[in-house]
């Protein structure tokens, strides 16, 4: 997705939710195993891909300022479903007693909620960038 960006902020933003993800790997493997052995919980399929979306929406637009737009509006998709699952798993953690595993989600979850409020932002000011392009 940065690779097919325009916008500065944009870029940036997704290569800041691209390193955090990876930091991110390795908990929810710990925090997946944990599960796995102690419950029976099956993670497969947590992350659902929304690829498919991302390329049926920007092969149809043509301006940098429509493409961000809809690299935006997959990567909020996608952010809302991973704050969605992590507030899931959050309450589903401390209700089955992991509240070392709650806590390290409850972080993670903090930090995709940051990075949705930034994406807004940055989708705001793409917005207005849409709409003088076509008051033009």
């Amino acid at each position: 997705m940065r690779r097919v960006a325009r916008d500065r902020d944009l870029k940036t933003s997704f290569k800041f939710c691209f390193d955090q993800a990876r930091g991110n790997v390795k908990t929810l493997e710990r925090i997946f195993v944990t599960f796995d052995s102690k419950s029976g919980f099956s993670s497969n399929g947590m992350l659902g891909g929304f690829a498919d979306e991302l390329e049926s929406k920007t092969s149809v637009f043509q301006s940098a300022a429509e493409i961000d737009s809809a690299l935006i509006c997959v990567s909020q998709k996608v952010l809302s479903h991973q704050i969605a699952m992590y507030n899931w798993l959050v309450c589903w953690a401390s209700a089955m007693g992991f509240y070392a595993e709650s806590r390290m989600l409850s972080k993670i979850l903090d930090q995709k909620e940051v990075s949705a409020r930034e994406l807004s932002a940055i989708a705001h000011d793409i917005c207005q960038q849409i709409s003088q392009i076509a008051a033009a």
